[in-house]
């Protein structure tokens, strides 16, 4: 991990800061990321390991959600930033191109949706990508200069377009309305000079232009309207350098729900004064809301009765004497993670030998291949009490020049002849003197689990299922 974060992945932090990838590029890097995290063996989802340890991932960064926070920081540095930025003045010269708007900062406070960026270099389209996948909330105009630049159009407080004149929108921008500025230097602080705002729209309704200058002074509050009441339009305006409207943002995760995407802060960040570490978790949530939904942080909880205050800790497994390869196998056993969601049910099992601990086996979801391949029938002997003794007296009594006899013509003996008679004789005795069964067998039957190891196995299940803890330590002493 230490190797991941901060050697190879952050070498790409000030290109991710300063352009924007091709998409392909960045996710070819995060599977080479994943691959060496993995050691080729993909354990769980990738979208888990982004979440923080105390979140139930690991922590790998994501190398989307890293460039979708910088985007963030720069869309913070814009807004509330000291004054001196030398490149504000640069990105508020392609601000002033959306759409023949002609406004720069306070575009943030319109739903940016609505705006056709295409015109825009492809970095501040992803500014706007990145935006518009948060919530907002403004909280206020705090100075008359950000009150005066509430824009008009796309605008969730001053927006009347779906509710008046069709069109309105486009009549607004057309006419160089766009902001409560304008409004104001054209119907006065107060909102009552209707002739000379339908003069400039073109209207020639009064009491339509009456109804949205209606509309606009009840979207204000009092305290707004009274600050407006005081502004005088000068050729300048207020000062430009007062700070920015509040606003709250707060991850849109689109009905998308689950433990791994609960926030453990609060769900709204005051986006003036938010760290870049939680912006970067909220874009880890945001851009895997789909495949976090849903999703628990461990299969254990619900076999094992956790309650939602415990949560996995495999760092513990990483100390000596315990190797990081087996400490892996461990944690996997312990998360229950496969490559595959729903492979294996657990179930509880007795103690192995004088653990303290009790067994877990998971059981496939499918039928294993040990029971889709056939049984094997065999012909197996039993002896029983006195069978060997029996047999010697047999062979004892047996006169063996006689198979010689029978297989000498003419002084000469017949090797092959004698020794097939001696054979058969000793089979039939064999068969004489042992019992033929026929036995199943498979191909996972291990020559030593015998008859007694069995029983001993059954004996023991059979305490552990009735939790007679005696019992059960007389059952696991004699198995062991």
């Amino acid at each position: 991990m230490l190797v991941i974060n901060n050697l190879a992945a952050s070498s790409l932090w000030h290109k991710l800061a300063c352009v924007d990838p091709p998409p392909n590029l960045l996710a070819n890097i995060q599977a080479q990321l994943v691959d060496f995290f993995w050691d080729g063996l993909h354990w769980i989802p990738q979208s888990v390991l982004h979440l923080p340890k105390e979140e139930g991932g690991q922590g790998l960064v994501q190398l989307s959600s890293r460039a979708a926070a910088f985007r963030l920081q720069f869309i913070q540095r814009l807004l509330t930033g000291p004054r001196d930025l030398v490149w504000r003045a640069a990105a508020s010269g392609l601000l002033h191109t959306v759409k023949g708007l002609g406004l720069d900062r306070a575009l943030f406070l319109m739903d940016t949706k609505m705006l056709d960026i295409s015109g825009l270099p492809m970095f501040y389209r992803g500014l706007f990508k990145i935006w518009n996948v948060f919530k907002k909330q403004n909280k206020g105009c705090r100075t008359v200069h950000w009150l005066l630049e509430e824009p008009l159009v796309y605008s969730r407080r001053l927006d009347i377009s779906g509710v008046t004149v069709p069109a309105l929108s486009r009549t607004l921008v057309s006419s160089g309305i766009v902001t409560l500025r304008e409004l104001v230097n054209v119907a006065g602080s107060d909102l009552s000079r209707a002739e000379d705002l339908a003069a400039r729209m073109g209207l020639r309704s009064r009491r339509v232009v009456n109804q949205l200058l209606h509309r606009w002074s009840s979207a204000l509050t009092s305290e707004e309207r009274v600050q407006l009441m005081g502004y005088q339009h000068t050729e300048t305006g207020p000062a430009e350098d007062e700070p920015f409207p509040r606003l709250n943002i707060a991850p849109d995760l689109d009905g998308c729900a689950g433990p791994l995407l609960e926030c453990r802060s609060d769900g709204e960040m005051d986006f003036g004064s938010v760290s870049g570490k939680l912006l970067y978790r909220a874009c880890v949530k945001v851009l895997n809301k789909k495949k976090l939904s849903g999703r628990v942080d461990t299969p254990w909880r619900s076999v094992l009765g956790f309650s939602d205050d415990v949560k996995p800790e495999w760092r513990a497994l990483y100390k000596p004497p315990l190797t990081k390869r087996a400490a892996d196998l461990q944690w996997r056993i312990l998360h229950a993670y496969t490559n595959i969601p729903g492979a294996y049910r657990a179930e509880s099992r007795p103690h192995l030998g004088y653990s303290d601990h009790i067994s877990v086996i998971l059981i496939p979801a499918c039928r294993p291949l040990i029971r889709r391949s056939k049984t094997v029938l065999k012909q197996v002997r039993t002896w029983q009490t006195g069978a060997i003794s029996a047999l010697q007296d047999c062979f004892e009594c047996t006169d063996w020049s006689m198979f010689m006899e029978a297989a000498t013509n003419s002084d000469s003996i017949n090797l092959e002849e004698n020794t097939t008679s001696v054979t058969s004789y000793i089979g039939k005795c064999i068969d004489d003197m042992t019992i033929s069964k026929t036995i199943t067998t498979r191909s996972n039957q291990k020559p030593w689990m015998t008859a007694k190891v069995r029983a001993l196995l059954k004996s023991r299940d059979s305490t552990f299922r009735a939790e007679d803890k005696l019992a059960l330590k007389t059952a696991r002493a004699k198995l062991s």
